[in-house]
């Protein structure tokens, strides 16, 4: 089967009659999908609300401080 996908030819693959995969050439063209709706993007971290804070040290003396915990 490799061999004659080496040539050119395209196989559909099935589990019990129904297909699950497609094996075809590197060279093929990317099949086309059409997009049925847009995605649509909802929460995400802004919509938990969560304020941010700001700190006058840098984050080497935290982390420092995080590691030194360790020692």
């Amino acid at each position: 089967m490799l061999s004659q996908v080496g040539e050119g030819h395209s196989f559909i693959l099935t589990h019990r009659g129904t297909p699950v995969g497609r094996i075809v050439p590197l060279d093929a063209p990317e099949p086309s999908f059409p997009i049925t709706r847009p995605a649509r993007r909802e929460g995400g971290w802004k919509a938990l609300g969560i304020k941010r804070k700001n700190s006058d040290r840098g984050l080497p003396p935290i982390l420092d401080g995080l590691r030194g915990d360790r020692l």
